[in-house]
Protein backbone atom coordinates (compact mmCIF):
# COMPACT_ATOMS: atom_id res chain seq x y z
CA UNK A 1 0.00 0.00 0.00
CA UNK A 2 2.97 2.29 -0.70
CA UNK A 3 0.84 4.75 -3.24
CA UNK A 4 -1.43 5.43 0.14
CA UNK A 5 1.64 6.75 2.19
CA UNK A 6 0.75 10.13 2.54
CA UNK A 7 -2.93 9.23 3.07
CA UNK A 8 -1.79 7.17 6.32
CA UNK A 9 0.60 10.02 7.32
CA UNK A 10 -1.51 12.64 6.96
CA UNK A 11 -4.20 10.89 9.10
CA UNK A 12 -2.03 9.76 11.84
CA UNK A 13 -0.71 13.63 12.01
CA UNK A 14 -4.44 14.62 12.88
CA UNK A 15 -5.02 12.39 14.83
CA UNK A 16 -1.55 13.23 16.75
CA UNK A 17 -2.72 16.79 16.98
CA UNK A 18 -5.48 15.84 18.96
CA UNK A 19 -3.79 13.59 21.40
CA UNK A 20 -0.89 15.85 21.65
CA UNK A 21 -3.46 18.84 22.78
CA UNK A 22 -2.86 20.20 26.10
CA UNK A 23 -4.21 18.80 28.97
CA UNK A 24 -5.33 22.52 30.53
CA UNK A 25 -7.02 23.63 27.19
CA UNK A 26 -8.92 20.31 26.21
CA UNK A 27 -9.79 17.24 27.88
CA UNK A 28 -8.89 13.62 27.26
CA UNK A 29 -13.24 13.31 26.85
CA UNK A 30 -13.16 16.07 24.38
CA UNK A 31 -10.11 14.54 22.56
CA UNK A 32 -12.23 11.55 22.31
CA UNK A 33 -14.99 13.51 20.86
CA UNK A 34 -12.61 15.32 18.77
CA UNK A 35 -11.32 11.98 17.43
CA UNK A 36 -14.43 10.35 16.84
CA UNK A 37 -15.67 13.31 14.23
CA UNK A 38 -12.74 12.54 12.34
CA UNK A 39 -13.41 8.83 12.73
CA UNK A 40 -17.24 9.67 11.22
CA UNK A 41 -15.27 10.62 7.93
CA UNK A 42 -13.41 6.94 7.54
CA UNK A 43 -15.47 4.80 5.25
CA UNK A 44 -15.42 0.84 5.82
CA UNK A 45 -13.13 0.10 3.66
CA UNK A 46 -10.52 2.88 5.03
CA UNK A 47 -10.75 1.29 8.46
CA UNK A 48 -9.95 -2.09 7.14
CA UNK A 49 -6.75 -0.30 5.35
CA UNK A 50 -6.09 1.51 8.69
CA UNK A 51 -6.08 -1.48 10.95
CA UNK A 52 -3.35 -3.19 8.44
CA UNK A 53 -1.39 -0.38 8.37
CA UNK A 54 -1.16 0.76 11.61
CA UNK A 55 0.80 -2.63 12.57
CA UNK A 56 3.63 -0.56 10.64
CA UNK A 57 3.60 2.46 12.54
CA UNK A 58 3.37 1.40 16.32
CA UNK A 59 2.53 5.10 17.32
CA UNK A 60 -0.36 5.02 15.12
CA UNK A 61 -1.39 1.76 16.88
CA UNK A 62 -1.33 3.43 19.70
CA UNK A 63 -3.29 5.95 18.73
CA UNK A 64 -6.06 3.62 17.22
CA UNK A 65 -6.41 1.63 20.69
CA UNK A 66 -6.41 4.71 22.82
CA UNK A 67 -9.32 6.84 20.87
CA UNK A 68 -11.23 3.41 19.63
CA UNK A 69 -10.32 4.09 16.11
CA UNK A 70 -12.11 1.04 15.41
CA UNK A 71 -15.06 1.17 16.65
CA UNK A 72 -16.65 0.93 13.46
CA UNK A 73 -15.10 -1.67 11.81
CA UNK A 74 -16.86 -4.35 10.29
CA UNK A 75 -14.97 -7.59 10.90
CA UNK A 76 -16.45 -9.55 7.91
CA UNK A 77 -14.51 -6.95 5.35
CA UNK A 78 -11.25 -7.94 6.94
CA UNK A 79 -8.81 -10.17 4.63
CA UNK A 80 -8.92 -13.57 6.55
CA UNK A 81 -10.98 -15.85 8.51
CA UNK A 82 -8.36 -15.72 11.39
CA UNK A 83 -8.78 -11.77 11.92
CA UNK A 84 -12.43 -11.76 11.77
CA UNK A 85 -12.91 -14.71 14.58
CA UNK A 86 -10.02 -12.48 16.49
CA UNK A 87 -11.65 -9.35 15.89
CA UNK A 88 -15.22 -10.39 15.95
CA UNK A 89 -14.96 -11.95 19.63
CA UNK A 90 -13.28 -8.44 21.04
CA UNK A 91 -16.66 -6.80 20.00
CA UNK A 92 -18.14 -8.90 22.19
CA UNK A 93 -19.30 -7.75 26.05
CA UNK A 94 -18.33 -10.91 27.15
CA UNK A 95 -14.36 -10.42 25.93
CA UNK A 96 -12.93 -8.37 28.93
CA UNK A 97 -10.05 -5.70 28.16
CA UNK A 98 -8.09 -7.67 31.35
CA UNK A 99 -7.76 -10.81 28.37
CA UNK A 100 -5.80 -8.63 26.25
CA UNK A 101 -2.59 -7.87 28.69
CA UNK A 102 0.35 -10.22 29.57
CA UNK A 103 -0.20 -11.09 25.55
CA UNK A 104 2.01 -10.52 22.04
CA UNK A 105 -0.61 -7.48 20.55
CA UNK A 106 2.61 -6.70 18.42
CA UNK A 107 -0.09 -8.18 15.36
CA UNK A 108 -3.36 -7.66 17.03
CA UNK A 109 -5.52 -4.99 18.68
CA UNK A 110 -6.55 -4.45 22.15
CA UNK A 111 -10.15 -4.11 22.94
CA UNK A 112 -9.98 -0.46 23.39
CA UNK A 113 -8.96 -0.20 19.42
CA UNK A 114 -13.08 -1.08 19.06
CA UNK A 115 -14.92 -0.51 22.13
CA UNK A 116 -13.97 2.56 24.25
CA UNK A 117 -13.69 1.75 28.03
Amino acid sequence: MWFLDHYFRHLYRIFKYIDDADKNTISDEDKYEYAGIVRATLSQYELIMLSYNAFSNPKFKDIIEKYALLQNLRVELLASQTDISLYKQKFSPDYSHSQDENRNMELEYRKSAFVHR
